[in-house]
């Protein structure tokens, strides 16, 4: 139905955003009907440009928004493949990777997203606050999301105490 279509359209942008499959694409597409005729018309249509992060964001949204989970998270993979530094994206994969009932990977790349010295500040932090999206209040998940991330990073004091702070406020601390 209007699931498939909407996936198939943003799969077939996805294609036509790689040089290697972009041709092949373009003629798949003009051997169609519908598009041949409206592309008859406008020389140029066969020289639409897709930029492939945008084409992975928007495909990943759509498939999210659709409930189509998995799509969304090979979508999201694809993108940090493509844009390593886009930190939304990783936050984002992190989102869907829990809601698609996959909380070990979710808490592995939160655990990594939170330890990166070389990420954002900014990025970090939006892991830390997210944290609790995916831990609840069960102290055996906070300590194991503690434990790794001290794993990897010792020295970080403010982000270990970070974690802390937030396991004891879950847990009804202070």
């Amino acid at each position: 139905g209007e699931k498939s279509l909407a996936l198939y359209w943003l799969q077939t942008m996805i294609v036509l955003s790689a040089p290697e499959t972009k041709d092949e694409t373009v003629a798949s597409l003009m051997a169609m009907q519908l598009i041949a005729s409206h592309a008859a018309g406008n020389p140029a249509s066969e020289d639409v440009e897709f930029d492939r992060a945008t084409a992975l964001r928007l495909a990943s949204e759509t498939a999210g928004e659709f409930g189509a989970f998995e799509a969304a998270i090979n979508f999201r993979q694809q993108l940090l493949t493509t844009s390593p530094a886009d930190w939304e994206n990783r936050i984002e994969l992190v989102r869907l990777l829990a809601a698609s009932g996959r909380k070990d990977e979710a808490i592995q790349s939160l655990v990594a997203t939170i330890a990166d010295r070389n990420a954002t500040r900014t990025l970090r932090w939006q892991a830390i606050w997210l944290t609790p999206e995916l831990t609840g209040k069960d102290p055996s998940t906070w300590s194991n999301i503690r434990d790794r991330v001290h794993a990897l990073n010792s020295q970080d004091s403010e982000i270990i105490t970070a974690l802390e702070a937030l396991s004891l406020s879950a847990s009804g601390g202070t």
